[in-house]
Formats: structure tokens, C-alpha cells, sequence
């Protein structure tokens, strides 16, 4: 295969080399020796400085990354707040899960149950049971929540917000590296210079990673989603390769099994992944061109993709019935499709998450429109990438509501984005380069002013967390929470279950706990009276704790 950051760019160190070993009268003279080793070291320099100008811009991406990371391990740890961030929760719950029930038990699906027998047959949304009283959140494949898992296990079960964010650090750092080779590789194709195809490379990356989007959701906010975008790319630069000329038979080989991995990888990840084999196998079958080229790559895409909707159908079905796992997936799939959610909606969302990068692409659209150079030629695979990239989108067409009330899910947009501003760059200018440049600087400033609005509009948040915590540490003194009956007036998502450490009964009264409790082997009842703050990232605003044969205390938040 050829390097990954290649394709012209390691092309010339040893262009000039000469043997240097001719002497007057025909003679190998020392100093011709001399010449030699001079001559050596000059070509390993040059070689070496060519390698550092090759892995600048892909190190200085990672860099970049690796500082907004470093930045959100410090704000989460001081309590911070941010839309969906009750998806990491989620996760993290699913972790504590899974690391505490046997394998046999949670069948390695993303269950929400803790460990302890009380903890058992305790509802949580729309999850499913399983035989053994633990639920299965049935929405996502389970792949997303693995890697998490693992990452926790190797910790010794430590992971918490921190370690999410360090884990979306380096998927994000992927992505941007991916983005890079992909842009910089089809300018390259299209015969524009090196630098113009790192330049591109570097904007249609920086546009990705400082998109509000990608700042959340590679950032606080980790889903499959954050997991599926670098197997979404990895899948595009395998596609690359396949699509291009003079690939030997070994090379393709190699080239389809990885495309093969990806896309089962994906689809056990999340939905869009269905969506991208299926419907990008499709296109390349379809298309005459495509077809004499990659046929091979559509049919892998279709059959893994097929073949994985299987696997992944009999893994849930083994755990919870067919019967339950049937009318889980159509309840989830029709309330995910609509419930009133409306294309305006989607589009607003687009803006929401896209906004400055958006408006960059537009200029950058427009200037190769109305300006366009003069120098190049068309590359014919950069623009089947942002085919195939665009048809993972239509997941968000498909699941019009999820993809309108949760921004992670329209994450995958980013790609195509930032793939059609890096391919545009390359027909400019040089005064159409310099504004397209400017473009994409003032949309990653925009990104990041945005987050920063964002943290303030969550300001509450890290106030809450620490009367959560005390309100929590006042229950222990009246209650051991591990044998307890706990009960909330509202509904309870993660938060609320990883910072009491144990299963809590959903939208129940004080007298339905104790009816409860009376079945259980319990030392008394917790009830919480709940007030969100903002959407799943409640405030525990007062407890009702009886302990068994005791009496009522009620321990009340400040202000309550």
C-alpha cells in the first residue's frame, strides 16, 4: 500500500543523488570517497526534512487537539455542563454495568442494571428485561458502549467524564487526520502544488474539529456516534484506494477485508453505518463507472452490511425474545422517525452545529463558482467520497427526530462538510485561497465561541453537581443506600443512578415505594423529589428517608 499521508508528497529526496565516485585518470580517489559520504548525508537530511515537512501539518492537527481536550478533562472535572451531556451518563452507566454483571447475564448488550440482587427488574425508560432482570437499552447496537467498557477495564473500572473526554480526544485527532490525507491526496491528483494540497488538507480539517458539533461531541459528549466517525472515514479511505488505477491484486485484497472489518465494525456501532454500506454498495453497483472500478467494494459493502443486520438481529433476539425484541425496535424506530419532528427542524439543527463552518463552505463554494482557476484537472474519486459521505447522512432523514433533539447524531454531516470545503479549496485563486483561508479561520473562531456561549448557558450546572453530592453524602447519614428502596417523583435517566450507585424506581409516589420496599428485603425507602435544570440534568431537590421502623426525615437542597 501507499502511505496513508503520501501520494506525491515523498516523491524528490533522491532525485539529485550522483555516484560521485569518478577521479581523474579513472581512479577511485579518497576524496571521491569523501564526496560519497557527503553526498549521503546531504540526501538522508534532505530526506528527513522532506518526512518532518510530510507529518507537520497531521502533528500540529493532533496538537491542536490534544490542547481542546486537555482544556474540556479540566472543565468537566470542575462540574461542567453542556447539552447532551446526558448521553455520557448514559454510557457511563452502561460501563459500571457491564463491567458488574457476568457476561451470561447482559449478554454484552448495553445494559443499564447495576450488579446488586436489589438493583434487579428496576425499569428505566423504555428499556427491555431480560430474563435475568437486567435492561437492555435497545436504541443502539452495543460496539459504541464496548470501547468504553474496555477502556474502564484496563483502568482497574475507573473511567468517569474525564476519561470519556480523553477517549473523544483521540477519535476526534483521527478524524482530522483522516480528513487531512483524504483532501490532501485528491489535490494532489488534481495537479495542484504540495502546498496548496496541505493547505486544503489543514482547513477542511480545522473546519471539522472547531465546528460547535465536533467540539461537544468529540468532546463532553461521547455516543457511538463519536466512535462511528473515524470507522466512517477509515471505510472512505479504503473506498479511495479501491476506486484508484494500478492497485496490484494483494494490495485490493488487503484493501477489501479492512473495508469488510470497517463496515461490520460500523454496523455494530450505529444505524448510519447500515445506512452507508447499503446505500454506498448501492451506488457503486449502479454506477457503470464505479462498478468497472470498485465492483468488488459494493458487493463487500451490500454483503457485510446484510450479513451484520443479521448478527446483530440474532444477538438481541438470543437475549430478550423475539416477541420483545421485535416490538423494541419498532416502537424505538417509529418514535425516532417522527413524533412531530419536521425537515425545518433538521436543517435549524444543521445550522446549530454547523453554523460558521456552513457559512465557510458557502464562500469557499461561491468563489470556485464565480472564480475559478485556471490550473488543474478534475479528480474523478474525491467527489464519489462526498457521494458516499452524503449518503450516511440520510440516516438523519430516515430518523428525523432523533437526529433534530440530539446534535451528536448529525456529527456525520461534518464530513461531507469539510471533504467538499478541502476539494473546493483546490480550485481557487491564490486570492480566492487567501479569503477561503480567512473563511475558515473566522468559522473555527465562531466554533469556538459558541462552545464558550454554550458553558455559560450551563453555568448552573456545576453548582448543581455539588448540592447533588452533599444532598447525597446527608442521605448516607440517615440510610445505607445499598440496602435501600429508592424512588423518584420523576422520570430518572443515568445521572441520577451513578451518583446514588444503585437502581432508582421511575415516577413513583412515597406510599407505591413502600408498597415496593414491602416485597423487598429493605431496610427503608429514599424518595427524591427532582427538578431539572435543564433536559435530563436534575437537581435532587428534597429526600423523603424512612429507614425501617424509623421515621420520616426530610432533607431539603438550599432554597427548598
Amino acid at each position: 500500500m501507499r502511505p496513508l499521508l503520501g501520494s506525491r508528497l515523498d516523491e524528490g529526496p533522491d532525485a539529485d543523488v550522483t555516484d560521485g565516485t569518478d577521479a581523474p585518470g579513472g581512479a577511485v580517489s579518497g576524496g571521491a570517497v569523501s564526496g560519497d559520504a557527503v553526498s549521503g548525508g546531504t540526501v538522508r537530511r534532505r530526506a528527513l526534512r522532506e518526512r518532518a515537512v510530510v507529518l507537520a501539518a497531521p502533528v500540529l492537527l493532533v496538537v491542536l487537539q490534544a490542547v481542546i481536550t486537555v482544556l474540556r478533562v479540566g472543565q468537566v472535572r470542575d462540574g461542567y455542563g453542556t447539552r447532551n451531556l446526558e448521553a455520557s451518563y448514559h454510557v457511563l452507566l452502561t460501563v459500571e454495568s457491564l463491567l458488574r454483571n457476568p457476561l451470561s447475564e447482559s449478554w454484552g448488550l448495553p445494559t443499564l442494571t447495576l450488579g446488586a440482587p436489589n438493583d434487579k427488574w428496576i425499569g428505566w425508560g423504555a428499556a427491555v428485561a431480560t430474563e435475568h432482570g437486567d435492561f437492555v437499552y435497545t436504541s443502539f447496537p452495543p460496539a459504541g458502549f464496548w470501547l468504553p467498557t474496555l477502556l474502564a477495564a484496563v483502568r482497574g473500572g475507573e473511567l468517569g467524564l474525564a476519561g470519556l473526554v480523553a477517549l473523544n480526544g483521540v477519535l476526534a485527532a483521527i478524524c482530522g487526520v483522516l480528513l487531512y490525507a483524504l483532501v490532501t491526496r485528491a489535490v494532489v491528483r488534481m495537479e495542484r502544488s504540495i502546498g496548496l494540497a496541505r493547505f486544503a488538507g489543514v482547513c477542511a480539517a480545522l473546519l471539522y474539529l472547531l465546528s460547535p458539533e465536533a467540539l461537544q461531541s468529540h468532546g463532553a459528549v461521547y455516543w457511538p456516534h463519536s466512535l462511528l466517525q473515524p470507522v466512517l472515514l477509515g471505510q472512505l479511505v479504503l473506498l479511495e484506494r479501491l476506486l484508484l488505477p494500478g492497485t496490484s491484486d494483494a494490495s485490493r485484497r488487503r484493501l477489501l477485508w479492512g473495508l469488510g472489518v470497517l463496515t461490520a465494525v460500523g454496523c455494530y456501532t450505529e444505524w448510519t453505518a447500515f445506512v452507508f454500506a447499503l446505500g454506498t454498495g448501492a451506488l457503486v453497483l449502479a454506477v457503470p463507472a464505479l462498478r468497472r472500478r470498485a465492483r468488488a467494494a459494493g458487493v463487500v459493502l451490500v454483503a457485510v452490511g446484510l450479513g451484520t443486520a443479521v448478527v446483530l438481529a440474532t444477538h438481541y433476539v438470543l437475549a430478550l425474545g423475539l416477541g420483545d425484541a421485535v416490538e423494541a425496535w419498532s416502537g424505538r424506530f417509529v418514535d425516532r422517525a417522527g413524533s412531530g419532528a419536521t425537515y425545518q427542524h433538521l436543517l435549524l439543527g444543521y445550522a446549530q452545529s454547523f453554523g460558521g463552518a456552513l457559512l465557510a463552505v458557502l464562500v469557499i463554494v461561491a468563489l470556485a463558482a464565480y472564480w475559478p482557476a485556471d490550473r488543474g484537472r478534475r479528480d474523478a474519486v474525491g467527489p464519489v467520497l462526498v457521494a458516499a459521505s452524503l449518503v450516511a447522512v440520510a440516516e438523519n432523514v430516515i430518523l428525523l427526530q432523533h437526529a433534530s433533539q440530539f446534535t451528536f447524531d448529525r456529527l456525520k454531516f461534518g464530513i461531507p462538510l469539510a471533504l467538499l470545503a478541502g476539494l473546493t479549496i483546490a480550485r481557487l485563486t491564490r486570492a480566492g485561497i487567501l479569503v477561503a483561508g480567512i473563511a475558515v479561520g473566522v468559522a473555527g473562531v465562531l466554533g469556538i465561541a459558541g462552545d464558550r456561549s454554550e458553558a455559560t448557558f450551563y453555568g448552573a450546572w456545576p453548582g448543581a453537581v455539588r448540592t447533588n453530592e452533599d444532598m447525597v453524602d446527608r442521605i448516607r447519614g440517615v440510610i445505607d443506600l445499598e440496602c435501600a428502596t429508592i424512588g423518584s417523583d420523576l422520570g430518572v435517566r443515568a445521572y441520577v443512578n451513578l451518583l446514588l450507585d444503585r437502581g432508582v424506581h421511575e415516577t413513583v409516589t412515597p406510599a407505591e415505594l413502600e408498597r415496593i420496599a414491602g416485597d423487598e428485603d429493605s431496610c427503608g425507602t429514599v424518595h427524591l423529589e427532582l427538578e431539572y435544570l435543564y433536559a435530563d440534568l436534575p437537581l435532587i431537590a428534597t429526600a423523603t428517608v424512612v429507614p425501617a421502623g424509623g421515621e420520616p426525615v426530610r432533607l431539603a437542597a438550599p432554597g427548598y
